[in-house]
């Protein structure tokens, strides 16, 4: 009796280690299920993240696109812009229209008799572009570009969007009689590539009244420290120097 007693704690000690082995296996597996789903989980947000990402980068390279293009038709009187084919439309505050043809002013008015004023005239324009209430630069060349308003004087430049393919900075210089960047005045913060809203850039010397000033865009050469002897800054397709001019005035 004592040995089958023995036999049988035996048995039962067995059964014990085998069940606490399941325990455990089981709430290994458990583990790595759950570890796997949080795996899962992580990398699902980093890809909608990255999706969003991309998405207000384009959603902002857009607006600037279309800004860029038809801000030039949009003189103090004009408030809405129309496309139709190759031809632009231009209404301004007191109802009077204006028709374009590759920035080319065609001119129609509803007695002429012109082949191409009757095509004009004939045509169903939409609405593309509404002309902001106060003076707005754009300055677009690619996956880069930037807006910004016309300054308050202070110590202070004020950047409304910037997208930046690469790494790098926004960049105040003056602006010379010849309407090209002149003198590098004042850099921003270091910026990844994206697209921001609002950018603050301390200027050394407050901005003089009546000033015309250029607002640049500068690639990092690697250093995260801004240089103008070695960053290089961005130009549009031509080769020039892209940037938006701005003006200071007092409030």
């Amino acid at each position: 009796m004592w040995f089958k007693g023995k036999k049988l704690k035996k048995q039962h000690l067995v059964f014990l280690i085998i069940a606490l082995l399941a325990v455990l296996i089981g709430i290994t597996m458990v583990n790595s299920i759950s570890e796997r789903q949080d795996l899962a989980d992580a990398a699902a947000k980093a890809r909608l993240a990255a999706e969003l990402q991309l998405k207000k980068v384009q959603d902002a390279l857009d607006g600037l696109s279309l800004a860029a293009r038809y801000q030039p038709f949009c003189t103090t009187s004009v408030t809405q812009i129309e496309m139709a084919d190759k031809y632009t439309k231009t209404i301004s505050k007191t109802g009077s229209i204006q028709y374009f043809r590759d920035a080319q002013r065609v001119y129609c008015t509803p007695t002429s008799t012109t082949n191409e004023c009757k095509l004009v005239l004939s045509l169903t324009f939409t609405p593309i572009y509404t002309c902001p209430q106060e003076v707005i630069a754009t300055a677009s060349s690619g996956a880069t570009g930037a807006q910004i308003k016309n300054q308050q004087v202070g110590n202070a430049v004020i950047v409304d969007t910037i997208v930046i393919e690469k790494p790098g900075f926004v960049v105040v210089r003056a602006l010379g009689y010849a309407k090209k960047p002149g003198d590098v005045l004042a850099a921003g913060p270091y910026l990844e590539a994206g697209a921001y809203s609002i950018v603050s850039i301390a200027m050394p010397k407050a901005l003089v009244s009546g000033q015309r000033y250029a607002l640049t865009i500068a690639q990092d050469d690697g250093d995260k420290t801004f240089d103008a002897a070695k960053d290089t800054f961005v130009t549009t397709s031509d080769g020039t120097m892209l940037f938006a001019p701005f003006t200071a005035v007092k409030k």
